[in-house]
């Protein structure tokens, strides 16, 4: 089933004997395919069954999706080539055992930068939607269903670095974050930096005025702009032992770290 692999896509690390496995997704590939998109996702020249949650291949192999990242959002997603396997992992996403570590660059100033270092939102999900989240413009939170319920999402910061950028003459400031959310609400980080006026560069969802000139600017001296928002690593306890699995950050955040002065890593 691995030899069907997207482009960019490729096996960070798996584990042979319960046969889970974590991969690297690029930006613009999507974690699943949605109906009526044909963007590529994980896999190639493979049905997907959102109901399980499984992609198969035409000769019957299978491969279990066991974590999502947003279509924007590059870095480690993990799966299973065995259904138990792939319910006993999800368990441990639901329970929220498993450590995840994101490394977000952002428009902002580290004299703003919130000295709380535990973020906690209250935020309004449809439940019947994977949590997903939607705002409108304005910035007022709503669903693309009616509401089911309020939940809280947490984040916690683990380091903050500042940098400039020169652009149109203009010195920059950009911030490379470290974030490790303890809640799995989709596009969490996003809405999360967003609302503390820190929104991640080439952010459209979410993005401000000032976000959506500078992603403007930059796209026009040739970065790439994608969502600069990366999954760096996983960790969870597997079979009396610790599963750790890393991404490096990709070659197109590296070159905005590298043009502000921060250290990729």
């Amino acid at each position: 089933m691995l030899a069907r692999l997207s482009e960019g896509v490729n096996v960070l690390k798996r584990c042979e004997r319960s046969r889970i496995v974590a991969l690297f997704k690029p930006s613009l590939t999507l974690s699943h395919p949605n109906a009526g998109q044909s963007t590529r996702s994980l896999l190639r020249g493979c049905s997907y069954d959102h109901e399980e949650e499984c992609y198969r291949s035409p000769d019957g192999e299978e491969l279990w999706l066991c974590n999502r990242l947003d279509k924007g959002t590059s870095g480690v997603v993990m799966c299973s080539e065995s259904k138990a396997a792939a319910e006993e992992l999800k368990d441990l996403f639901r329970k929220r055992e498993v450590e995840k570590q994101y490394v977000a660059l952002c428009h902002g100033r580290i004299e703003n930068f919130p000295k709380e270092k535990t973020w906690i939102d209250r935020v309004v999900v449809d439940r019947s939607k994977e949590n997903e989240l939607r705002v409108k413009k304005g910035g007022s939170l709503k669903t693309s269903k009616k509401p089911k319920g309020v939940v809280e999402a947490s984040t916690k910061v683990k380091g903050v670095k500042q940098g400039y950028i020169t652009i149109a003459e203009a010195d920059v400031p950009i911030l490379r974050v470290e974030l490790a959310p303890h809640t799995g609400i989709t596009h969490q980080l996003r809405y999360q930096l967003s609302t503390r006026g820190l929104p991640i560069l080439h952010e459209e969802l979410y993005s401000t005025r000032a976000s959506q000139v500078l992603s403007k600017l930059m796209k026009a001296e040739g970065s790439s702009g994608h969502l600069m928002l990366h999954s760096a690593s996983i960790q969870f306890p597997w079979k009396g032992s610790t599963f750790i699995a890393s991404s490096c950050i990709p070659a197109d955040m590296k070159v905005v770290l590298a043009r502000a002065g921060i250290e990729s890593e």
